[in-house]
């Protein structure tokens, strides 16, 4: 099912839809008290299908609306959109820059799902720096148990090829109906939205929680939350009263729906909270503006600080060589400074263990400002042939956890392309936060009684130095093999050091040519290959100095490059 025929579907179901959320935007809720957990700022974002039909979409909207919308959003403070369909008639990157105009980013879009046309869409995807792809609904069938299965299976095949392209995870969004449909599943009555997350790769699928639709299935939002701490990326927030069985939207935070629980148990897990009215109706200004501002002044921590980066997608690179740098922008999207003690990648989920490498940064050296950027230069550095590289840099930093880490990707040939084999096991890699370097001081203990003032005794001489201790043990030096050979036409030397006889530590590889101060240098717990490019062409069976340590241990090597 497509985003547009989700949304179709959607709105038959309502009866009246449009003209009773236009009335629960404007009429008095039966409010409950505003929410006091609080959503960062730089995480609050808006879904655009809330103004589809003042805006129009598909047929070129019209493009002074869309201003005045982008307008009014970014002045109320939201820092990112969820896009309904297509670009508003623009191409994706007219749109693209429409949106960096606005400081606004398309963090998702709810749009196409079909595999058959799935590569246009994460074309457009990665045109407007999307972190997450998906649509309206679930895309598939879930009215039996085998439909559910497909359907699983089908949202494996897509995300693997998102994430790997560079578009980011493929999530489902529920209605109602995800946690009232129950099938026989694994000896139990389990929801449909349960036995897809279960059945999914949490590498490469993940759900989009609409949380109004949840809490109208009475589903509990929390507890799916903690069960389920990293497979949920982003939740559409909807308020509300029940009234039958699909209720009356308004303004976020003034309905029945007890917001306090759910952002509670998503702060460190959920990225994305995406604003939404759904249908919209025939919404005026008079009642659009409100509503956009109301809801974001009712849930909005104006004190913390925020990341705002888009995905990096690398170019092919040959396994053991080193492609040319990328800087990667991080704007601090809060309202308080961003404080970033380390950076580093992850991505030995995707068996991507060191392929992609930090250089220089700025983010590190001091606090950055709100609005302010600071930049970190990554390389790609594969070590696999025909291997599809995808890590996440990390930045140790005192936002939530969820924000910590941007997309990496690139490939190093051409990726067999296999689709998961069933769940993953293990847990998503982790970003570290914010150490200061200082450290922080503990509370002081209670006081002791004071002692009496003993006498003051006489200085006496100072003694002779004692004898130097024996040097330590450094440990067994590593146990490898080196070999060497010139390549790039003899412009570069490239090592090749394997370790052998259950040699099992971290090891360090540096490279130098004879008579020459420039090295290269590679660490890892696998063999290590190691390329360093000489100023002029070398003669063969140029002479190489390896060494190769683990700690205090080392062995110098001497070889020749042919």
């Amino acid at each position: 099912m497509s985003g547009t025929t989700g949304r179709r579907v959607r709105a038959a179901l309502i009866c009246a839809g449009a003209t009773a959320a236009l009335a629960g935007a404007t009429a008095p809720q039966a409010a409950a008290d505003v929410p006091t957990e609080k959503i960062p700022l730089g995480q609050v974002s808006v879904q655009l299908y809330s103004f589809n039909t003042y805006i129009g979409n598909n047929q070129g909207g019209n493009a002074g609306r869309l201003d005045e919308v982008l307008t009014e959003l970014a002045a109320a403070g939201y820092r990112g959109v969820e896009p309904y369909g297509e670009s508003y008639g623009l191409t994706p990157q007219q749109f693209r820059d429409k949106l960096d105009g606005y400081g606004l980013h398309a963090v998702s879009r709810h749009d196409g799902v079909d595999e058959g046309s799935f590569d246009a869409e994460i074309a457009e995807a990665k045109t407007l720096g999307q972190e997450f792809m998906g649509n309206g609904g679930t895309p598939g069938g879930w009215g039996t148990l085998d439909e559910t299965l497909q359907t699983a299976a089908r949202l494996n095949r897509l995300g693997k090829r998102s994430v790997e392209a560079g578009a980011g995870r493929v999530y489902f969004h529920n209605h109602p109906g995800e946690f009232t449909t129950k099938h026989l599943y694994k000896g139990e009555q389990t929801s449909v939205w349960e036995i897809l997350v279960q059945e999914t790769d949490k590498r490469y699928v993940s759900a989009q929680i609409d949380a109004y639709w949840a809490w109208i299935a009475n589903a509990d939002i929390a507890g799916l939350l903690n069960e389920y701490p990293d497979r949920i990326d982003s939740l559409h927030i909807k308020d509300g009263v029940k009234t039958g069985g699909n209720g009356t939207q308004g303004v976020v935070g003034e309905g029945d729906l007890d917001f306090d629980p759910i952002v509670a148990a998503a702060r460190d897990k959920v990225r994305w909270y995406h604003m939404e009215i759904d249908p919209p109706g025939n919404w005026p200004r008079s009642a659009w503006l409100p509503w956009l501002q109301k809801s974001i002044q009712n849930v909005r921590d104006a004190t913390a600080p925020g990341i705002s980066t888009y995905p990096q997608a690398f170019g092919e690179v040959a396994a053991g060589d080193i492609g040319g740098g990328r800087w990667v922008t991080v704007r601090n999207s809060g309202t308080a400074d961003l404080k970033v003690s380390g950076v580093s990648t992850r991505g030995a989920d995707y068996d991507s263990a060191g392929d992609f490498l930090v250089g220089e940064e700025t983010c590190t050296d001091g606090p950055v400002a709100p609005d302010e950027t600071c930049r970190v230069l990554v390389r790609y550095a594969p070590q696999q042939d025909d291997h599809a590289s995808v890590g996440l840099l990390c930045l140790a930093s005192n936002t939530d956890a969820a924000t910590r880490w941007t997309w990496l990707t690139g490939s190093s040939g051409t990726p067999a392309g296999a689709a998961p084999d069933g769940p993953y096991a293990g847990a998503r890699a982790k970003c570290p936060a914010y150490v200061d370097p200082e450290g922080s001081e503990g509370p002081a203990g209670p006081q002791g009684p004071q002692g009496p003032a003993g006498p003051t005794g006489p200085q006496g001489p100072q003694g002779p130095a004692g004898p130097q201790g024996p040097k330590g043990d450094p440990g067994a030096v590593p146990n490898v093999k080196v070999t060497c050979k010139l390549v790039k036409k003899r412009r570069a030397v490239r090592c090749k050091v394997t370790p052998k006889g259950g040699e099992s530590r971290r090891l360090t590889a540096s490279v130098r040519l004879a008579g020459s101060s420039a090295k290269a240098t590679r660490s890892g717990r696998r063999a290590l290959r190691v390329t360093l490019r000489a100023q002029r062409k070398l003669r063969s069976a140029a002479k190489v100095r390896v060494v190769v340590s683990s700690g205090e241990a080392r062995t110098v090597l001497k070889v020749r490059a042919r």
